[in-house]
């Protein structure tokens, strides 16, 4: 997947406001993976540490982040 189908992946949560955290990062392939980052009781999968310590531009945040 490339950069835009990633963020487009996740643009409904974005416009929602959703508050589960979610991780933008690089795939093995080198294509760009978005993906929640915790289950349904709030446990951070175990896949999260990984991608962050290979993919210095992986990126966390929620729907609700927003700028000013």
């Amino acid at each position: 997947m490339d950069f835009n189908a990633a963020v487009q992946k996740i643009m409904t949560d974005v416009e929602h406001g959703n508050t589960e955290p979610l991780i933008l990062h690089l795939t093995q392939d080198r294509g760009w993976q978005c993906d929640y980052t915790q289950n349904q009781y709030g446990e951070v999968f175990d896949f999260v540490e990984d991608v962050l310590q290979q993919d210095p531009f992986a990126v966390q945040f929620t729907g609700s982040y927003r700028t000013t």
